[in-house]
């Protein structure tokens, strides 16, 4: 963990630097700074650290014009003796106000603090990460799906399917040139993997490729005939139910 001390009290900041390196084998004090001019030289020209431990009122001014000047996304804890300032530091990115003076063991429960909220947002960030692979995982629709046919599995594009049928436990695929498939996933969990942009699911068992449709002519009450390409005897019916939604699918 690499921390940055900013303290004009010589003494004051020898001793922090001393008890902050004592929290633990890995914990470095990698650089003291005495007041705002040296401090935003250092920023401007260095890497941030994990954790910066600040006085507030400095020799040339106080602390919080460094912070106003520079884009600061580490944890700060403010070391001061004074409390007039604590609700100012909270509007940066304070994790704790201690007054002077300081103890060791004060100092290393502030580190505690940093470490468990460094925790919680690591977490949350895993999380979120997480959730968001899946979600894009989920996104992500199949170009091929591998089908039976007979006593072999083939590789078939979705560009090449007419339409998907569901019967007898099973789901079976025809293509533009009439080829059939067989699968033992249900329709519900195939239609979450095709685009539906271009597959329509026109009532319990059917499902249709846009570009194979070629002619919608209105049925009985209210649900819709379609005819489609490569295929003089291929007619379904659109349910009632999903009649107006298969309208705006297809001129959408």
């Amino acid at each position: 963990m690499k921390v940055v001390v900013i303290e004009d009290g010589v003494n004051i900041a020898a001793q922090m630097k001393r008890n902050i390196e004592l929290y633990s084998d890995d914990t470095n004090v990698v650089q003291v700074l005495s007041c705002v001019a040296d401090a935003k030289e250092y920023f401007n020209e260095n890497n941030l650290p994990d954790l910066i431990f600040s006085d507030i009122e400095l020799s040339d001014g106080l602390c919080f014009d460094i912070f106003e000047d520079f884009k600061i996304d580490c944890p700060i804890i403010f070391t001061t003796a004074f409390n007039e300032y604590w609700q100012k530091a909270f509007t940066t990115n304070s994790i704790d106000y201690l007054l002077k003076p300081i103890s060791k063991q004060t100092l290393h429960k502030s580190i505690d603090q940093y470490l468990d909220v460094k925790s919680f947002y690591e977490t949350n960030n895993k999380i979120s990460s997480l959730i968001k692979n899946i979600e894009s995982e989920e996104d992500k629709k199949k170009e091929r799906f591998l089908l039976r046919k007979g006593n072999k599995y083939e590789l078939v594009n979705i560009i090449d399917l007419k339409y998907i049928v569901s019967a007898d436990k099973l789901s079976f695929f025809t293509t533009k040139d009439n080829q059939q498939y067989a699968s033992y996933d249900s329709l519900d969990k195939i239609e979450t993997q095709l685009d539906p942009s271009k597959f329509f699911r026109i009532n319990r068992k059917y499902v249709v490729n846009i570009s194979c449709v070629k002619q919608i002519i209105p049925h009985s009450r209210g649900k819709i005939l379609i005819h489609l390409h490569q295929g003089e005897s291929d007619e379904l019916i659109v349910s009632q139910s999903k009649a107006n939604e298969f309208r705006t699918w297809l001129n959408y």
